[in-house]
C-alpha cells in the first residue's frame, strides 16, 4: 500500500483554493483547523513512513508531479508511463 500525502501550508492552501472557486463547507474552516489536519497527517506519516510518503506540494504543478515520479519509479520499479 502506498498513500501520497501531499502536504501543503494552510495559509497557501487556502490562498490557491479563494482563487479556484468558491469555498465549500470543509473549506470555510479556518487556518487553525487546517493547520490541526496536516498535523496529524505528519504524525501519522511519521508512524507509517513505509507506506505513507509526503510530497511537497508547494511547488508547481510540474515540480509536485516530478516528485509523485519519483516515488512511484522508486516504489515500483517495473513501471511504465503510458504512451
Amino acid at each position: 500500500e502506498l498513500t501520497l500525502w501531499f502536504d501543503l501550508p494552510a495559509a497557501q492552501a487556502a490562498a490557491r483554493r479563494a482563487s479556484a472557486r468558491e469555498a465549500d463547507r470543509i473549506e470555510q474552516q479556518d487556518l487553525d483547523f487546517f493547520e490541526r489536519v496536516r498535523a496529524a497527517y505528519a504524525a501519522r506519516a511519521a508512524q507509517a513512513p513505509q507506506r505513507i510518503v509526503r510530497i511537497d506540494a508547494s511547488g508547481t504543478v510540474a515540480q509536485v508531479g516530478a516528485q509523485v515520479l519519483n516515488v512511484l519509479a522508486q516504489r515500483y520499479p517495473g513501471l511504465q508511463a503510458p504512451c
